[in-house]
């Protein structure tokens, strides 16, 4: 009779599988490395509060100004897309199912590694942007610091938004077993279509920027600048949660009746 694995050990299996890519360190690390220096860019040349020009530095708007994060969430996404499009290319994935055939199983610990590594990038990424923030704003600071609700906010909602790239990723990479293909589509979701549609006024526009990722996370970090939707901070976050949710029952649902 077959044992049932522990989902620690599924865990564990996914975790080694994950790190045994050299793109996992190697985009992990730009990421964390491009979005500190862009925090340390932005406020040293002087990102202010949206009230203009003449307004006080906020090191907030600079750690997280929205397209700054953008090739960070295309990074997280095509990890967790080439976390199941290289098993596929490398048959690895049939070893997996041989030896776990609870595919819904294996999908939910993938997707466990995916967000609790993606997570702990996104905190490393904002703490760090933050504190490099406070230390390269030119002047008066506006009272900020990482225990203002404003500073937690944007740090939380950051940490939330990258582990629902990975996800998105995983589950592109799930319905297109391509990685050109996958990473075309990553950066049409992730990339061209915040910057191509906003919240401008359009009501098709402003509808369809309020479904999507970039959006919740700017309107739950307040960093304003064109990357935050009409929604409200609630909403945000029931978007980020269908994201993830939708995420993985796309994944599962097509590496369950799909052969492999």
């Amino acid at each position: 009779m077959r044992t049932r694995a522990r989902f620690a050990d599924l865990y564990a299996a996914e975790w080694i599988k994950l790190w045994s890519l050299r793109s996992t360190t190697l985009t992990l690390g730009a990421a964390v490395a491009l979005a500190l220096y862009l925090a340390g860019s932005n406020s040293a040349g002087g990102t202010r509060l949206p009230t203009g020009p003449s307004g006080p530095i906020d090191p907030n708007h600079a750690a997280f100004d929205g397209p700054s994060w953008i090739p960070s969430m295309i990074g997280v996404a095509m990890i967790g897309a080439l976390a199941l499009v290289g098993e596929h290319a490398s048959g690895l994935i049939r070893t997996t199912l041989v030896a776990i055939p609870e595919r819904r199983r294996v999908v939910v610990a993938k997707a466990a590694v995916l967000a609790s590594v993606t997570a702990a990038t996104a905190l490393v990424a904002a703490v760090g942007g933050l504190l490099l923030a406070f230390a390269t704003t030119p002047g008066e600071l506006h009272g900020r610091s990482l225990t203002n609700p404003a500073s937690l906010d944007a740090i939380g909602a950051s940490v939330a938004v990258l582990p629902v790239c990975a996800l998105t990723g995983m589950a592109l990479g799930a319905l297109l077993r391509h990685a050109a293909a996958t990473g075309f589509a990553v950066c049409a979701v992730l990339g061209f279509g915040p910057l191509l549609i906003r919240p401008d006024g359009n009501r098709l526009a402003t509808d369809l920027a309020n479904v999507m990722p970039y959006y919740a996370w700017g309107r739950l970090t307040s960093a304003g600048r064109g990357s935050s939707g009409t929604m409200t901070a609630g909403e945000a976050c029931l978007i980020l949660a269908a994201w993830a949710l939708a995420s993985i029952v796309v994944t599962a649902v097509v590496l369950d009746r799909r052969d492999v």
